[in-house]
């Protein structure tokens, strides 16, 4: 018999925090001695400044919507104007990833950075 998405997915909300989830154990269960440490950005958006403000290299996802929304074609979306849409520029998670494997990652713990700005800079839907 075949399980249900439902089934699968457990107390997790969709396929894609499914996926990531998966990886990151087995990341940390067949590491062995190799250092590692993980980094989970919120939405990935165009750049702040470098290489330029604004650049991105792929219309997928967000950087789709927020092109779209920015050049007029996209004029309504369903949702809640309110709720804060954790966004944060591609340099920075690419920064955060260049200091985070400067540090020597053996132990046992697993060393987990959340890349985000809504604590410090949060930015509405609306």
């Amino acid at each position: 018999m075949i399980a249900s998405t439902r089934e699968i997915l457990g107390k997790l909300p969709n396929t894609y925090t499914y996926t990531k989830n998966l990886c990151e154990r087995l990341l940390k269960k067949r590491r062995g001695s190799v250092p590692l440490c993980l980094v989970r950005p919120a939405i990935i958006n165009p750049s702040y400044s470098e290489p330029f403000p604004g650049w991105v290299d792929s219309l997928a996802a967000a950087s789709a919507l927020f092109l779209f929304v920015g050049l007029g074609i996209v004029k309504v979306i369903n949702g809640d104007h309110k709720k804060i849409g954790d966004v944060i520029p591609v340099d920075l998670v690419s920064n955060t990833i260049i200091v985070a494997s400067a540090h020597n990652f053996r132990q046992k713990n697993l060393p987990i950075y959340h890349v985000g700005s809504s604590d410090r800079n949060p930015i509405t839907w609306g």
